[in-house]
């Protein structure tokens, strides 16, 4: 691992991490309105009837990758550094929708291979809409990553 993934994956950050982005998700679908509100926060309680500890467990499972994923954007953010942005949060936030795409091909392809029909049906309902729901998390999952990077 290079050392941006150890600073966000090291024993002591990883599970604070988790935690995080746990928290993160639960928030933002609490705070979703309207039709599409109704149906991402269904399928969230369809999908952690199913497990109750869905969420976390498929954090822990994507962690690894996501922060790959982030990885690769800090390398091009360091290789840019004579930009105008004024940090790592602030590339986050402005290659948001590009980002969130590259996060949401790990979690197609987990859904690609799965058994679970439900899960499937339900992911395919939300997938068009989950771009731009974790395009629009960014300036938080930015704050996340800053405080473990800071540390």
């Amino acid at each position: 691992m290079g050392a941006f993934r150890d600073a966000l994956l090291s024993d002591v950050n990883r599970q604070n991490l988790i935690a995080s982005c746990v928290n993160l998700i639960e928030s933002e679908v609490s705070g979703k309105k309207g039709a599409s509100g109704i149906m991402i926060r269904a399928a969230y309680k369809a999908f952690k009837s199913i497990k109750p500890k869905i969420v976390e467990k498929g954090v822990l499972y994507i962690l690894d990758d996501f922060t790959y994923v982030l990885e690769q954007q800090y390398s091009l953010y360091l290789y840019n550094e004579t930009s105008n942005i004024s940090g790592f949060d602030e590339w986050l936030i402005q290659r948001s929708i590009f980002i969130a795409e590259d996060m949401l091909k790990i979690t197609d392809n987990i859904i690609e291979k799965s058994n679970k029909i439900v899960l499937k049906k339900i992911y395919g309902k939300l997938r068009d809409i989950a771009s731009q729901n974790v395009a629009l998390a960014m300036p938080k999952i930015a704050e996340i990553i800053m405080k473990f990077l800071k540390k």
